[in-house]
């Protein structure tokens, strides 16, 4: 019902979850726990490690509408159309 009883210690900040609160809490450590395998580096979130691997497995799953081109990350289909297309949405 709106309680969040989880505060961080560091910014006040409020969390309805225990989990929510530790997710939180790494903005302030600096801690980066989740490591890819193949490469070594880390990063402080799951998803962001997740992205990452894609790039290791060939994984491109963004595709240009205007011309196929495909990408391992949803913000490279946005910069190849700023930068090829300079942000041109019709189909060529």
């Amino acid at each position: 019902t709106g309680e969040k009883p989880f505060a961080c210690e560091h910014c006040g900040r409020s969390f309805s979850t225990k989990g929510g609160l530790t997710s939180h809490v790494i903005i302030h450590t600096g801690e980066k726990p989740f490591t890819c395998e193949h490469c070594g580096r880390s990063f402080n979130k799951k998803t962001n490690l997740d992205k990452h691997i894609r790039v290791h497995l060939g994984q491109k799953c963004f595709v240009c509408e205007i011309c196929g081109k495909r990408f391992s990350q949803s913000p490279h289909v946005t910069a190849h159309m700023m930068r090829i297309h300079k942000g041109n949405k019709t189909i060529v």
